[in-house]
C-alpha cells in the first residue's frame, strides 16, 4: 500500500474567495467580448471597463450615473487618474457618456484605436489653424520683379529670402536618421514585448516631438529600473506614468513613493522586469 503525502497549499492572506455564479452574475453579448479580447487596453483602461460593466450590466442597466468614488473603491485607481483614463476612453468611442450617466458603447465597430484618436487630433488641428490663416497677398517687390506671397500686412514690408536648397549628402543623412529606428537596441528594458517598444517610440515623440535614440534609450531604461527598486513600478506602470504626466523624460524621484498615490494591486515587492537590465 503506498503512502499519501500530504502538501500544505498556500492560502491568501483574505481568505479563499470563490467566484459562484450563485452569488449574482451578469450576461454580455459576445461580440462584446470578442470586441474586449482584440482590443489594446492599459491596465487602468481595462479596470475601468470592467467596472463599468459591473455597474450596469450587472443591474440590467445599459448606462448609470456611477461616481468616481465607487469606481476608485473597484479599482484602486485614484480620481485624478481615474478622470484621465474615462476622457481617453470616452474619445476612442469605448465608453459613452450622457450627462453623468456611463456606459459601454455597444457598437463596437465604432471603437477607435489609440493611434487612430491621435491622428484625429491632429487633423482637427490642422483645420483650425487653417482657417485662422488670413487670405494670401500679392505684392511685387523692386528685385527682379518678384512676385511674394505673404499671409498678413506685416510679411508685405519683408524682403523676400532665397530658397535654401538641401544637399543630396544631408537628403541621405536625413533618410538614414529616419531608418535608425530599426537600429535602436530595445534590449536594455529587458523581456520588452512589441508593443512596448511601440509604445516607448509613441509616447517619446508625443511628449518631445523627436524619436528616440540610443542614448535615451539607455538613460529611460536606468531610470525604470530605479523606479522598479525604489517604487514597485513594473515597465508597464512606468510607461503609463510618463504617458500621463506628459514628462519629456523620465526621473524615479519624480514619482511619489507614498502607495496610496499609485494603484493598489502593484506588487512592491516585484522586480522581475529589472532583475536583468543594466545601464549601458
Amino acid at each position: 500500500m503506498s503512502n499519501v503525502v500530504a502538501f500544505k497549499v498556500a492560502q491568501d492572506k483574505r481568505g479563499e474567495q470563490v467566484a459562484d455564479c450563485d452569488n449574482g452574475f451578469f450576461k454580455i453579448a459576445n461580440e462584446l467580448a470578442d470586441a474586449l479580447c482584440c482590443t489594446a487596453l492599459s491596465s487602468r483602461e481595462s479596470r475601468i471597463v470592467w467596472a463599468v460593466m459591473r455597474k450596469t450590466y450587472g443591474y440590467r442597466q445599459s448606462m448609470d450615473w456611477i461616481c468616481l468614488d465607487q469606481l476608485c473603491e473597484m479599482t484602486g485607481i485614484t480620481k485624478d487618474n481615474l478622470s484621465r483614463t474615462i476622457k481617453g476612453l470616452v474619445s476612442r468611442n469605448i465608453l459613452i457618456k450622457d450627462g453623468r450617466k456611463l456606459g459601454i458603447n455597444k457598437v463596437v465597430s465604432e471603437w477607435l484605436k489609440k493611434e487612430e484618436v491621435v491622428k484625429t487630433d491632429n487633423k482637427t488641428s490642422q483645420k483650425r489653424q487653417v482657417k485662422k490663416l488670413s487670405k494670401p497677398t500679392i505684392k511685387v517687390v523692386d528685385i527682379d520683379k518678384t512676385i511674394v506671397e505673404t499671409d498678413n500686412a506685416n510679411c508685405q514690408n519683408q524682403q523676400p529670402q532665397k530658397r535654401d536648397t538641401i544637399p543630396k549628402d544631408n537628403k541621405q543623412n536625413t533618410k538614414a536618421r529616419k531608418s535608425s529606428l530599426s537600429d535602436l537596441d530595445f534590449s536594455v528594458f529587458g523581456e520588452v514585448t512589441p508593443e512596448q517598444i511601440q509604445e516607448i517610440i509613441r509616447i517619446r515623440k508625443a511628449n518631445t516631438k523627436k524619436p528616440p535614440t540610443q542614448r535615451v534609450l539607455n538613460i529611460l531604461a536606468g531610470e525604470f529600473i530605479k523606479a522598479n527598486v525604489q517604487h514597485g513600478l513594473s515597465l508597464s506602470d512606468c510607461l503609463d506614468e510618463w504617458e500621463f504626466r506628459g514628462w519629456q523624460g523620465f526621473k524615479a524621484d519624480w514619482v511619489k513613493a507614498s502607495k496610496g498615490n499609485r494603484d493598489q494591486d502593484i506588487d512592491w515587492d516585484s522586480t522581475g522586469w529589472g532583475a536583468d537590465l543594466t545601464i549601458r
